[in-house]
């Protein structure tokens, strides 16, 4: 990955100096309080069971389970095939919140190697869906195009609050 050189500003925000590309990198509020690590993320609203509104007639992925595993989000994604559906595995995932100041995840990242293929996931919830978009390169000098999709997710399956996390 190539890093870009650029003069970084920082802000005064509740005595801390926080460097900002952008004004949206900036919470609305912050303290002590307010500032903590992503990881404590509140990840529940993305955790489950999502299946592909079209039911695997797009040929992408059919299924993206959703769990929390010793303090990380998990992905584990089921492509379309024939005669069952391709297993993927499961992979760590990164999980992201609307914005600098929520509190609770709204989408992830995650970034499967096939060895031939990458594919990586992006998706957040709009509206209680799952909109996921992947984006697909080969590995394998086979002349195939790179190419992205878009699919839309819902959830068929919330996790029981009485499971402990792994």
């Amino acid at each position: 990955m190539e890093t870009s050189r650029v003069d970084v500003p920082k802000a005064q925000v509740d005595g801390l100096a926080l460097p900002f590309l952008r004004s949206e990198d900036l919470p609305a509020k912050a303290g002590p309080h307010e500032m903590r690590p992503p990881s404590e993320l509140d990840r529940s609203p993305i955790l489950g069971i999502w299946q592909n509104a079209d039911e695997g007639e797009s040929g992408g992925i059919l299924r993206m389970d959703l769990t929390e595993k010793k303090g990380g989000l998990r992905v584990r994604a089921l492509g379309t095939g024939s005669p069952e559906p391709k297993d993927w595995g499961e992979i760590e995932a990164v999980a992201y919140a609307p914005d600098v100041s929520s509190r609770e995840a709204w989408g992830f990242t995650a970034t499967y190697d096939f060895g031939f293929l990458r594919t990586t996931i992006v998706s957040y919830i709009k509206l209680g869906d799952l909109v996921t978009t992947t984006y697909n390169v080969f590995l394998d000098r086979s002349g195939r195009a790179d190419y992205w999709t878009r699919e839309f997710f819902y959830l068929t399956e919330v996790p029981h609050a009485s499971q402990p996390s792994r």
